[in-house]
């Protein structure tokens, strides 16, 4: 119990430092938040999105200009049936500067 909260508090305190060292002209070009933007998209196109558990680095992840990545990566989630399934993705994230909010397209599930 007390190390899932050491392990929690550890969490938010690296998350916060990863946030706020991205200033605004870093958030278009940063590969780590286009990863961790693009997990939320992934999680919310699955049947069961809360049992998604991702690596903590993508496989690949490219800054192809105008505030657009392309993130490969892979999960493990329930299918159908219960089972843990891994399986691979390949998503385009776009930054919108204006709106500071960040947008999936092109989603593919291996």
């Amino acid at each position: 119990m007390v190390k899932n909260i050491n392990m929690r508090i550890v969490l938010v305190l690296v998350s916060s430092a990863f946030l706020f060292s991205c200033g605004k002209s870093n958030m278009c070009e940063s590969e780590g938040m286009a990863y961790v933007m693009s997990q939320k998209y992934v999680k919310n196109n699955l049947k069961s999105p809360s049992s998604a558990k991702f690596p903590h680095s993508p496989t690949s992840s490219n800054y192809i200009g105008s505030c657009t990545h392309v993130v490969t990566g892979s999960f493990e989630a329930s299918n159908s049936f219960g089972a843990m399934m891994r399986s691979t993705y390949k998503v385009t994230m776009k930054y919108n500067e204006q709106n500071k909010t960040w947008s999936g397209s092109d989603l593919t599930i291996d």
